[in-house]
């Protein structure tokens, strides 16, 4: 896993014109450790890359699976655009995000994927 500048491509259309490239085999991953400093309903969000040599990505928060898996195959390099993984109930202190390779569309060149960004936006109104 490395930090991969995205000028090549557009570095506006990333998040800091930055991603976390995965070099993955199927089955490989990467977690994220994360605070939560106030209680609450929290939407959960990913913007990714998708690319001619990536593969299909499983989320998973706090060690159970959300969201659908996504298929981070495309014929050029570009952001894949928000991927939505739903709204959850968040306790304050600490939690961990995994993102899985999970499989490979049959035309894609590897199991690799690239994260931008994860979006936690609090959906909890505060009187």
């Amino acid at each position: 896993m490395s930090t991969q500048d995205m000028k090549p491509w557009g570095s506006g259309l990333w998040s800091h014109g930055k991603q976390l490239f995965c070099r993955a085999e199927q089955g490989g991953l990467v977690a994220v450790e994360f605070h939560v400093k106030k209680a609450g309903r929290y939407r959960l969000r990913v913007e990714g890359t998708v690319a001619p040599d990536y593969g299909i990505i499983q989320m998973a928060l706090d060690g159970k699976a959300v969201g659908p898996a996504f298929d981070l195959y495309s014929g050029m390099v570009g952001p894949s655009g928000p991927l939505e993984l739903g709204v959850h109930d968040l306790a304050a202190g600490e939690h961990r995000f995994r993102f899985t390779s999970v499989g490979k569309n049959a035309v894609s060149d590897n199991y690799w994927f690239g994260i931008s960004a994860v979006d936690l936006l609090s959906t909890t109104q505060d009187p």
